[in-house]
C-alpha cells in the first residue's frame, strides 16, 4: 500500500518537465510555420535562343502537364536575375522524351541582356509557378494519393 502511493504521488523530474516544454514549443513552431510560410516552386529547364525576324526568342522543351501554368505565369530567372516573358508560340508537336510528354514553346524575354543575344546560345531557366502556403501543398500531396488509390 504505501509503495503504490509513492509511485502515484510522485512529481516529475526538472529534466522531464523541460523535455515536455521543449516538446510542446517545438510542436506549436511547426504548426504555426505550416500555417503561415510560404513555398514557391519553380521549373528548371535548358533552352536556346534563336533569332527569327530579327527578334531574339527562348524555345524551352516544357512538360505537358506545366504548360498551362507556363501561360499564366510572366517571369522567370536567369542566373538570379528576374526578367519578365511572354508566350509567343506553342508548337503543336510533342516530343516524347523519358516517358513524358513535351511541348516547345517560344518566349520572348523582354530587355534580355546582350550577352545571351546570340543566335543558338544556351540558356537554364527557372519559371516560377504558384506561391502557396506549405499546409496547401501538404493538403493537394495528400488528395492526390487519395485519388491514386481510389483507381486501384
Amino acid at each position: 500500500m504505501n509503495s503504490s502511493y509513492l509511485i502515484l504521488n510522485r512529481t516529475p523530474s526538472l529534466i522531464i518537465r523541460a523535455f515536455i516544454f521543449n516538446t510542446i514549443i517545438f510542436a506549436g513552431l511547426i504548426i504555426w510555420g505550416i500555417n503561415t510560410l510560404y513555398y514557391q516552386k519553380f521549373i528548371k529547364l535548358h533552352s536556346e535562343i534563336i533569332c527569327c525576324d530579327s527578334l531574339f526568342y527562348s524555345v524551352v522543351l516544357v512538360p505537358a502537364k506545366e504548360v498551362k501554368q507556363i501561360i499564366n505565369n510572366n517571369s522567370l530567372k536567369i542566373e538570379g536575375k528576374t526578367y519578365l516573358y511572354r508566350v509567343y508560340k506553342i508548337d503543336n508537336n510533342i516530343t516524347y522524351i523519358n516517358n513524358e510528354n513535351y511541348i516547345k514553346i517560344y518566349l520572348e524575354i523582354f530587355n534580355l541582356d546582350k550577352e545571351y543575344l546570340i543566335n543558338g546560345y544556351q540558356l537554364d531557366l527557372k519559371i516560377f509557378l504558384e506561391n502557396k502556403k506549405i499546409i496547401e501543398y501538404l493538403k493537394n500531396e495528400r488528395d492526390d494519393l487519395i485519388y491514386e488509390k481510389s483507381w486501384w
